[in-house]
């Protein structure tokens, strides 16, 4: 029930007070001559003529209208455009982001696969040295919450589809404010420019971008509206090209994940559970999510940032629900990979690997996402008591049949990453696991 309230008010202010502003402060006048005519007859019920009357009348039409908005998505129904999914291996990078090594991958066991990866960026970010600076862009806000409010109509219709699926599934989808990407990520830039946005912003550009919005009953699309005409590619002279960050207008809030190590060298990964937004029912990273705004109070790096939200979100799936663990018990987190995800509309994602100073039989999964199911055929913590058994290990996670349709896109990336680290970084994995 708590779950419920709180999906129905975040999506009540988000229709009337993002996208529609106006309306909401119509509600907010209607609200109060409403309460004050109602106060007025209670006081004084001798003193009510013909207008109060009205007026009540009116305003209760007024208010049913209104309501009325919030429950107009019956005939609406969010598909996967297949064909658009299907060609997304066929996008290239853009030309600046081909220069840092990136290419377009897929994995053929693993459904909507389809990301951008480099093993080039790899190595830059995994050195301590390599940083970029984060620049808040207000004006960048403005231009993106001025494309939302012009289509205000139907992404009003297809967040109301999404908050009561979400209810009906007893899926948590919240509206908190993420950390936006505005402009390019390359390894010959120092400043990021970001913006706050909130989820559900996010969700209205990015997470949409591969769908068709389709009517159920006309079985063709529906309000008008066609989510893939904004997908993030340029198309010169027939070479389709992903654009970069700040040539279009999405949400883009920022990803994380991370592989972690216990004190006693066990390597830990989760299913995610089926009540989880993304990834449901998949083998994931030990410590997945979004960062959060408030992720960026005292910091002006990006890394640092992306390390703030790793260390935040492993401790609240793994680690807050044991016994007497604290955030300082993930011991430290660095960077060693980045990715974009095509199916989500070329949104970043940023991997890590992490250092724990517990023992595996110490972490406790946070069962509203995640959870441990070594008891029905999955194995969860796999011992890496060596360099080479760390390697072994990932190489067995990447190449297993048994494997390769149970683990999450985040998963197999970072599971790249890593494998990546180990040939090519060998010394700054045995240090930072402390490898003999």
């Amino acid at each position: 029930m708590t779950n419920t309230i709180q999906i129905f008010l975040a999506m009540f202010k988000y229709i009337f007070f993002i996208l529609n502003p106006i309306k909401g402060v119509v509600f907010i006048v209607l609200l109060f001559l409403f309460v004050m005519s109602v106060a007025s007859y209670f006081f004084d019920p001798n003193n009510i003529d013909l207008f109060k009357y009205i007026a009540i009348v009116s305003i209760i039409v007024s208010f049913i209208q209104l309501f009325q908005e919030l429950f107009n998505y019956d005939d609406l129904e969010v598909r996967h455009n297949e064909s658009l999914i299907n060609s997304f291996v066929d996008i290239l990078p853009s030309s600046e982001e081909q220069k840092d090594g990136f290419l377009t991958i897929s994995n053929p066991n693993i459904e909507n696969s389809t990301i951008l990866f480099s093993t080039i960026f790899n190595e830059f970010i995994i050195q301590k040295e390599n940083d970029f600076h984060l620049i808040i862009s207000e004006s960048n806000k403005k231009v993106f919450y001025h494309s939302i409010k012009n289509q205000n109509k139907p992404l009003s219709t297809i967040i109301q589809w999404k908050c009561f699926s979400s209810i009906k599934q007893e899926q948590v989808f919240n509206n908190e404010n993420k950390v936006a990407l505005c402009s390019p990520i390359r390894t010959n830039v120092k400043d990021i420019k970001i913006f706050k946005v909130d989820y559900y912003s996010s969700y209205l550009t990015n997470e949409i971008s591969a769908t068709k919005i389709v009517s159920k009953i006309r079985g063709k699309g529906y309000v008008g509206f066609d989510p893939s005409i904004t997908f993030p590619q340029d198309n010169i002279f027939g070479e389709r090209r992903i654009k970069e960050f700040g040539e279009y207008l999405y949400g883009n809030h920022l990803g994380t994940s991370t592989l972690a190590i216990s004190s006693n060298k066990y390597l830990c990964i989760w299913r995610q559970n089926v009540k989880a937004q993304q990834s449901s029912n998949l083998l994931v990273p030990t410590g997945s999510g979004s960062t959060d705004w408030k992720d960026l109070k005292n910091t002006a790096s990006l890394k640092n940032l992306v390390v703030k939200t790793i260390n935040r979100e492993l401790y609240e799936e793994s680690l807050k629900r044991g016994s007497n663990l604290k955030p300082k018990d993930v011991e430290e987190t660095i960077l060693i990979g980045y990715f974009r995800r095509f199916i989500r509309g070329g949104k970043s994602e940023f991997l890590g690997i992490s250092r724990l100073s517990v023992p595996h039989i110490s972490l406790a999964p946070n069962e509203e996402e995640v959870e441990d199911t070594t008891g029905l055929g999955d194995q969860m913590y796999y011992p890496v008591k060596t360099f080479t058994d760390l390697e072994k290990t990932v190489t067995s996670l990447l190449e297993s049949a048994h494997y390769q349709q149970k683990i999450s896109t985040s998963l197999w990336a970072s599971l790249l990453a890593l494998n990546d680290a180990i040939k090519k970084n060998p010394l700054i994995i045995k240090r930072f696991f402390r490898y003999s």
